[in-house]
């Protein structure tokens, strides 16, 4: 197999994606194979259940403004869960952080009220990744924002690439129904073209 974005910790070596070689077909059967074995490796995880130790993203500031972008996350997906939110907000939720994953790939626990990192904002955790990769691929079904689906499939190519033993039981669970959610997507597309 040779799926070109797998081998390395994507979080710690991101990838530009300069020149992506995508329009093949050798590319997606590597892309639906590496993405297969990655779940089949979480599953292992989830049935060995071992002990796993999340660090959290609590930031101990007095900073009323100071947005946590996990909480903000949680609302948003309930929200599209509900059908609760338009287009339009959709949009104005996820794109800020769309843009500076694609710019800077990564995203950071805590935010200003402009969407800008807050002084004391750390790295955001895998929790943050998994549910931002789920806000992306509801939207990405629900409004068809081919940009979400874009940034959805790096921020997985990212996620995959990190070791299973990472993922506690229900971020592995979590993260097999967002790859099952990713391959829906593509053979969405790819029935519409």
């Amino acid at each position: 197999m040779n799926y070109p974005y797998q081998g390395r910790d994507l979080f710690s070596e991101p990838e530009s994606y300069s020149y992506a070689q995508c329009d093949n077909v050798s590319y997606l059967e590597n892309w639906q194979i590496y993405r297969a074995e990655t779940a089949a490796k979480l599953k292992a995880q989830v049935l060995a259940n071992t002990e796993h130790q999340e660090s959290g993203n609590s930031l101990d500031v007095d900073c009323p403004d100071a947005l946590e972008l996990a909480g903000y996350l949680r609302e948003t997906l309930d929200d599209l869960q509900n059908n609760d939110i338009s287009l339009k907000k959709v949009k104005a939720r996820l794109a800020p952080f769309s843009v500076k994953y694609e710019v800077f790939k990564r995203l950071h626990s805590h935010y200003d009220c402009d969407f800008k990192k807050h002084e004391k904002a750390e790295l955001a955790s895998l929790q943050t990744y998994l549910l931002f990769s789920q806000c992306l691929g509801l939207a990405a079904e629900k409004y068809s924002v081919l940009n979400f689906l874009s940034t959805h499939l790096k921020i997985n190519d990212a996620l995959s690439s990190i070791p299973p033993e990472r993922f506690s039981p229900k971020q592995a669970e979590l993260m097999i129904s967002i790859i099952e959610m990713e391959n829906k997507l593509i053979q969405k597309l790819m029935n519409s073209t």
